[in-house]
């Protein structure tokens, strides 16, 4: 997709030129620490809508854009079709690559929204770009269509109701000028020779987080405002928009207990400890066996399975790490999903088996809330397990808290809390550099090989995965071990 303008590049401009820019030119610099939709989720979506609403209608696949367009050309020169994945392309290089347009007595168009049940204003800009690239190609839409899931729809065994449409044609006409300028101002800064310079500001949040977030914000001196945890970011940007930092706090910004630890360690360029409060967090793991687990989970578009709702948080993989006479044994757990059988079960149930060989132990997790998330949906889907799962919700102990809540804080975290960072500060022992995959994106496309391969890469890429978990479980036991020696626990 060299020098083409598509979708995707179009709507990151009208967020932000430099975003725009980046993604064109450097996009390997996407944040890679969100959780994504599985490989071959849209598709899943796509296939489904189609047999409900267009059954047995062709699919452009395979070559490259140029050939996905001739063939689009080829179909669209007749009187009635309907086509999937059509591809138009303006004779200025702007691509329009539609889910699903249909002719009859008029042009149809059904575009998905596979990220979200929501439907956003960018979602009827992208709507209103398509639109403007198929008018320049000479085909005049009568009706478009954006289709989302139903946030509301549960999978009782059938797909009723699963869809809902919202009708875009309106502002797609009302945008048409719009699209024009901004394609006009885009293409500017595609030429540019360097990024552009754009401030920090509400762009990088809303509607949601920019995907070159890390990027931009890791140009931020340390010490900046932005690394308080406890503010809002419409605060943060106001007092940046003032050259405010942790050594110099305005007057108007009030600040909780928790952020007045960051600005301690800010001025003092010391850790700090909130003593009292970090051995009365430890205290919970005196004298406990402790197992310390990393749960792996995929966010699946099409809820496939009994009880499920749209993007729902599958389980796939679960380590758990354990010291048994000074010695560390792990033990792994990687569903073997081979077709679309529901595999749910097959772990849930091996999971609970190995969490109640440990009946008195605590059980550690990074992030307490997300993992006792993931067990009421558990719980909702077996409630067989009711009474198994209450017992795991009440001796899990999540360890983020600790750096959420400042009960032990260094500058060198930034404001962060999340593993990683937390263990190559007071952990450097525990690193990845022998690891392969080394981000929770990695490890669900890890997971998808081992869905798709053959016996041999299933072997390999299990292996992969076993190794990631074992990060994750190691570091939260190192880390435990550094707290306990700063406060003097046994």
């Amino acid at each position: 997709m060299k020098n083409m303008i598509t979708k995707e590049l179009f709507l990151k401009l009208n967020r932000c030129s430099r975003a725009a820019y980046l993604n064109a030119k450097n996009p390997e610099l996407v944040d890679d620490s969100k959780l994504y939709l599985t490989p071959g989720s849209t598709n899943e979506l796509s296939e489904e809508f189609h047999k409900i609403l267009l059954p047995g209608i062709p699919t452009i696949k395979g070559g490259d854009l140029q050939e996905m367009e001739a063939r689009t050309s080829e179909i669209c020169s007749k009187k009635r079709y309907a086509i999937k994945n059509a591809v138009f392309i303006t004779k200025d290089n702007e691509v329009a690559i539609i889910n699903c347009i249909q002719k009859g007595g008029k042009v149809s168009i059904w575009e998905f929204n596979t990220t979200s049940t929501e439907i956003y204003h960018d979602d009827f800009l992208a709507a209103a770009y398509q639109y403007y690239v198929l008018a320049k190609c000479g085909i005049q839409v009568d009706n478009f269509q954006i289709v989302r899931l139903n946030p509301k729809f549960v999978n009782q065994g059938n797909y009723n109701d699963l869809y809902d449409c919202a009708d875009a044609i309106r502002k797609c006409r009302l945008f048409n000028d719009d699209v024009k300028n901004d394609l006009g101002y885009l293409k500017k800064v595609l030429n540019y020779n360097s990024q552009p310079i754009v401030q920090l500001g509400y762009q990088c949040f809303e509607p949601f987080q920019c995907e070159f977030h890390r990027t931009c914000f890791n140009e931020v001196k340390p010490g900046s405002v932005f690394e308080l945890n406890n503010i809002t970011y419409k605060q943060k940007i106001r007092a940046h928009g003032v050259n405010a930092d942790l050594k110099n706090i305005p007057k108007w910004l009030k600040l909780s207990p928790e952020d007045d630890v960051q600005v301690e360690a800010a001025v003092t360029g010391e850790s700090v400890i909130r003593k009292e409060y970090l051995s009365r967090f430890l205290e919970k793991l005196n004298g406990k066996r402790l197992i310390f687990l990393d749960l792996l989970t995929v966010r699946i578009a099409l809820p496939s399975f009994i009880n499920t709702k749209p993007f729902s948080l599958l389980p796939y993989h679960f380590a758990l790490r354990r010291n048994i006479n000074d010695t560390n044994v792990e033990e792994h757990f990687t569903i073997n999903t081979r077709g679309k059988y529901d595999t749910r079960k097959e772990l849930i149930d091996y999971f609970i088996s190995r969490m109640g060989a440990f009946p008195d132990a605590k059980i550690i997790v990074w992030n307490a809330d997300s993992f006792k998330s993931h067990l009421t949906d558990f719980n909702a889907w077996y409630p067989e397990y009711s009474d198994a799962i209450d017992s795991i919700k009440a001796r899990t102990v999540g360890l983020m808290k600790v750096f959420k809540e400042n009960l032990y804080y260094d500058s060198k975290f930034r404001g962060r809390t999340d593993l990683w960072t937390v263990a190559k500060t007071i952990a450097p022992e525990v690193n990845k550099k022998d690891l392969i995959v080394v981000t929770k994106r990695q490890a669900q496309e890890t997971y998808y090989k081992i869905k798709c391969g053959n016996t041999k890469s299933i072997t390999t890429h299990k292996v992969l995965l076993n190794a990631y978990s074992t990060f994750e479980a190691s570091a939260m036991q190192s880390i435990v071990q550094f707290l306990k020696e700063k406060v003097n626990h046994k």
